[in-house]
């Protein structure tokens, strides 16, 4: 259970990281209110229970949904190509 909110989390905020927020593998105080309001909003949307990072839910759905919810409210953004 702890594995499956580590990756959430760090699934979302590398995410965030793409959107110009500092991440670089630990969350830093200016992160941290930003990834709460982007994680309720992912509990929000899929109606999932307050807490739902502890539930005990199957984890490969789990990270599905958050995944296609965070490529809605954050969509993907494209890498530059570099040398060209």
């Amino acid at each position: 259970m702890a594995f499956t909110t580590e990756r959430i989390t760090d699934m979302i905020c590398r995410r965030l990281e793409e959107y110009g927020y500092d991440y670089g593998g630990h969350m830093s105080p200016k992160l941290y209110p930003i990834y709460l309001k982007v994680a309720g909003v992912i509990q929000i949307r899929l109606g999932l229970p307050k807490g739902f990072l502890k539930a005990n839910m199957a984890d490969q759905e789990l990270f599905k949904q958050v995944r296609e919810v965070l490529d809605i409210m954050l969509p993907p953004k494209e890498r530059e190509e570099k040398g060209e």
